[in-house]
């Protein structure tokens, strides 16, 4: 799955009373065929659930090839969520 500027897991912060509220949200493609909406929502919320507090990450690592993992990861969590529904719809 690319990422595109169509396709963002995004952060909103503001304050309400006082209190400091974070919203995360998913923007998305809505022209997107309901499948690929669909496995591109579970990849976003993989990323939220895998990486989001991923703040240490290792200053030695290549930035390249450790995006390209968190991206292989919220991927194979995505087709492992979806699995047996692509199941479902390849055999119709």
């Amino acid at each position: 799955m690319k990422c595109n500027n169509e396709t963002l897991l995004r952060k909103r912060r503001y304050q309400n009373r006082g209190v400091w509220i974070i919203v995360y949200y998913i923007v998305i493609n809505s022209k997107f065929p309901p499948t690929e909406r669909a496995k591109t929502i579970l990849h976003e919320v993989a990323h939220f659930l895998l990486h989001h507090a991923n703040y240490l990450r290792p200053v030695f690592l290549d930035h390249k090839s450790f995006i390209a993992g968190l991206e292989k990861e919220a991927d194979y969590f995505a087709y492992l969520l979806m699995q047996e529904w692509l199941e479902e719809e390849e055999s119709l």
